[in-house]
C-alpha cells in the first residue's frame, strides 16, 4: 500500500491503518497533514478536526466532541 497517497498510515509502534475504506480518518490525517505543511508545530483545534472529518454535518458541541477519537 503506498503511504504517499494517503491510503494508510502506520501510528508509532502501531500496525497500519488501512484509510482507503475509513473515510474519517482520512480526513482527519489529511487535515493534519495540510496544517504540519502550512505551519509545522502548530496543533488543530477540536472544532477544525470536528469540521475536515464530518464536513457535510453540524453537531451541538458536546456530540460534537464526542465523535473526535
Amino acid at each position: 500500500m503506498p503511504q504517499e497517497k494517503g491510503e494508510w498510515s502506520r501510528p508509532p509502534h502501531g500496525v497500519p491503518v488501512d484509510c482507503r475504506r475509513r473515510r474519517v480518518v482520512k480526513r482527519i490525517l489529511s487535515a493534519l497533514a495540510r496544517a504540519r505543511v502550512r505551519e509545522p508545530g502548530a496543533v488543530l483545534s477540536p472544532e477544525a478536526l470536528i469540521g475536515a472529518s464530518w464536513p457535510d454535518e453540524r453537531f451541538v458541541e458536546r456530540s460534537a466532541k464526542n465523535r473526535l477519537p
